[in-house]
């Protein structure tokens, strides 16, 4: 990394991603996600809800969606997403932003009672992940198989 000082703590941070373990099959596909964000989708088991990165998701998507207005805020999530300890870019951020929204329009009956049951999850995979796939590129299949 570069330490000088026009150099953020952000870039600094970014730039110490390591994308060298990022699969063949994530690095060619196409989508708004850099490798520095393949990366740390890669590190945290995007393609399982037993990984961090979908329940960290789901974390996030609960803190901005107001339960009384029944709206998620968009910009919030936003917020989260380019922050630590993910750090991912704003075009890769929003492809996220949008599954979010679409899991809490789409999915609120089947999550209703917990966002951890295999209703809401299957909801969220079958109404929602396949956009975020596409406009990512980061694959929700499972890279070893």
């Amino acid at each position: 990394t570069v330490n000088d000082s026009t150099t953020s703590p952000m870039v600094q941070t970014v730039a110490a991603i390591d994308t060298s373990k990022v699969p063949l099959a994530w690095r060619t596909t196409q989508g708004a996600c850099k490798m520095t964000d393949k990366a740390t989708a890669f590190s945290r088991s995007a393609w399982s809800w037993t990984g961090d990165w979908r329940p960290l998701l789901t974390k996030y998507t609960n803190k901005c969606f107001s339960k009384v207005r029944l709206r998620f805020n968009e910009q919030c999530m936003r917020d989260l997403l380019t922050a630590e300890p993910l750090l991912l870019t704003p075009d890769c951020a929003e492809c996220y932003v949008q599954s979010s929204k679409c899991a809490t329009q789409q999915c609120k009956v089947a999550c209703l009672w917990s966002d951890n049951s295999p209703s809401c999850h299957d909801c969220v995979d079958e109404q929602c992940t396949p956009t975020a796939e596409q406009c990512s590129g980061i694959p929700a299949a499972d890279p070893s198989k």
